[in-house]
């Protein structure tokens, strides 16, 4: 929910950048920003609430790959949005908790249990029809509701603003001759790379938070990104795009301390008690939420298709109840803080080098 109600507070602070005084709002320069942002904050608290500074020795090219995944997820869908739009990226995203339940089995950590799988297409089936109704009514043959910007985290990178901006694979000068066809293709492909990302991150942070507090990951892998992200920007934007329009800073701001700091600690904490797929599973109440929300905030009415609702709540039942606990894993050791704290931090074992 709090992507979701990030892509509203961003999609209405946009009106407000004033291009009259040299203010651009590039997707890349945002999405580093938020991550430089949210890295030093996750390390501080993590070193403050843990004394873990970094991950042994064996364990490192585990956390570069989070890292990896997780930019890898974020620059992907840049690129999406700009070849495909926002509703074409909508549309895939639901493909994340797929990814995840045929990784999952695929390496073992996952068991195929029907009740699971038919959880986790009810889901997907729902989101999709309601992504279904944004696109039939963007095309004049829907009901009601032309949100579906609204709906996803991709907001965040509004297809306005990529399309005004953003020099990432523009399609006039990198394209040529490529016909939109050969472009949407390419951006199609530039998504599933987008939920692959995150369907990957999803299963190798099972396996990592169970040696590290989730916190203590979270900070790493956030760093990683970071770096990576200030790479891609110093090839793919210009000296221009780096006026940050004042209008952005309180969304900017929104987005480093719930959906990064927040909402990434909660998700890595959240791996170690439950199956990726279930995690996952949860990225099908995106469209669910956004709905809501834009019917509430924004005034948009639902339409008939927007009762795939009900299809998601159904499936994402149907995966909680058939989640079984196993063991508990072992305790953490202490790190200079207190039962409860460790508690909190997800009780990872610190690995030794």
């Amino acid at each position: 929910a709090s992507f979701v109600v990030g892509s509203v507070f961003l999609k209405a602070s946009m009106s407000g950048v004033d291009e009259s005084t040299g203010e651009v709002f590039h997707p890349i320069v945002f999405a580093f920003f938020r991550e430089a942002g949210a890295a030093p904050l996750l390390l501080s608290l993590s070193w403050w609430l843990t004394r873990v500074a970094h991950p042994a020795r064996r364990d490192v090219l585990a956390v570069v790959a989070l890292g990896f995944c997780m930019f890898a997820s974020q620059l992907f869908f840049i690129i999406g949005i700009e070849l495909s739009g926002v509703l074409v990226a909508t549309c895939i995203q639901p493909a994340i908790p797929v990814f995840t339940v045929m990784l999952g089995i695929a390496l073992g950590s996952e068991s195929a249990e029907p009740r699971k799988l038919l959880g986790i297409a009810l889901a997907v089936a729902g989101a999709l029809a309601m992504v279904a109704g944004g696109l039939a009514s963007s095309s004049g043959h829907g009901h009601g509701h032309a949100h579906v910007p609204a709906r996803t985290a991709g907001a965040a990178l509004n297809a306005t603003a990529l399309a005004g901006n953003a020099t990432l694979a523009a399609p006039e000068e990198a394209s040529g001759a490529s016909s939109p066809t050969t472009l949407m293709l390419l951006g199609n492909l530039a998504l599933l790379v987008n939920t692959l990302g995150m369907g990957v991150y999803y299963v190798l942070v099972k396996h990592v938070v169970q040696r590290y507090p989730a916190i203590t990951v979270s900070a790493w892998a956030y760093t990683v990104a970071a770096a990576l992200m200030g790479v891609t920007a110093m090839f793919f934007t210009e000296a221009a795009d780096w006026n940050f329009p004042r209008s952005m800073r309180a969304p900017l701001f929104y987005w480093i301390f719930v959906c990064s700091v927040a909402g990434y600690f909660v998700v890595t904490w959240s791996m170690r008690h439950l199956p990726a797929s279930q995690v996952a599973a949860f990225q099908c109440l995106q469209p669910f939420v956004g709905t809501v929300l834009a019917a509430a905030v924004l005034g948009e009415q639902p339409s008939w298709w927007d009762a795939g609702a009900f299809g998601v709540v159904c499936g994402l039942v149907l995966v909680g109840v058939g989640h079984r606990p196993g063991r508990l894993p072992p305790k953490t050791p202490r790190v200079g803080r207190s039962r409860s704290m460790q508690v909190l931090l997800g009780g990872g074992n610190q690995a030794a080098d």
